[in-house]
């Protein structure tokens, strides 16, 4: 008689971040390696997701608990992360004669995810 066991079971996560600063865009799935098929996951989130993937995350950091056909139990964590808030100032120099373009706008932009768009209106 030979008595065998699966592999053990073992799950790993990778995590997408999240676009802007307060949102909820980010994600996270999980690969799982071993064990006995089918699994069952269960993400700490609110509300709880059970699939392979937790989807609508904010910066975080989240635990799957993975559970195989055997009942065998494993957990993994990921960290998602998001940019710092974006800001924007603007300094403005006013044109030196009458009639004359000689003005002048500068934006100082920190945060977020470069590179940056700019849009000037340069209506009066």
């Amino acid at each position: 008689v030979t008595i065998t066991e699966p592999p053990v079971l073992a799950a790993t996560t990778v995590g997408n971040n999240v676009d802007c600063f307060g949102t909820a865009t980010g994600s996270a799935t999980v690969n799982v390696t071993g064990g006995t098929a089918p699994f069952t996951y269960n993400w700490n989130t609110l509300p709880a997701q059970t699939g392979v993937t937790a989807t609508g995350l904010t910066a975080g950091t989240y635990t799957v608990t993975v559970t195989d056909a055997a009942g065998c139990i494993t957990t993994t964590t990921v960290t998602i992360t998001e940019p710092t808030l974006l800001t924007a100032s603007t300094i403005g120099s006013n044109a030196s004669c009458f009639g004359t373009a000689t003005g002048s706008a500068t934006v100082n932009v920190t945060g977020g995810t470069a590179p940056f768009t700019y849009s000037w209106n340069t209506s009066p």
